[in-house]
């Protein structure tokens, strides 16, 4: 079987396809693109490196509420008493509040969770992110 022509044809369709990738990449250095490329990639695959996406951050503290509910705790108080020792009132979260891409302010799930040591020591207000956990008619106040 002669296949000469059909290699012939593969062969010039790679190289084209790698003349105009190196030609796009040339246009784009001398366009100044690659500034807005590389920015573009650091969002997308560094962005929440330096902390909690918000988002995220919510979906956690739902999670630790659920988790919360999965237990049988019986009255208010020890509810209650419990909750303040779950990861729904001890876990923090450092968020990004300013897109300069460092973690600006800690943030906790409700805010009763605060520690007052926190509030006094951080320079950065501790905030909340108002998740509110209710198991049955109570509702968990850390």
């Amino acid at each position: 079987m002669d296949t000469k022509g059909l290699e012939l044809s593969i062969n010039t369709i790679i190289i084209l396809v790698m003349v105009l990738v190196a030609l796009v990449v040339i246009v784009t250095f001398f366009l100044g693109g690659f500034s807005n490329l590389t920015d573009s990639v650091k969002r997308i695959f560094f962005g929440t490196t330096s902390g909690y996406d918000r988002t995220l951050a919510i979906q956690n503290c739902d999670s630790f509420c659920e988790q919360l509910k999965s237990l049988n705790l019986g009255t208010t108080e020890d509810i209650n008493k419990r909750a303040s020792e779950s990861a729904y009132c001890k876990s923090s979260f450092n968020i990004d509040t300013d897109n300069d891409g460092n973690a600006d302010t800690l943030f906790y799930c409700i805010e009763t969770a605060i520690p007052p040591i926190v509030q006094q020591e951080n320079t950065n207000t501790p905030s909340h992110l108002d998740v509110e956990c209710n198991i049955g008619a109570t509702t968990i106040t850390c």
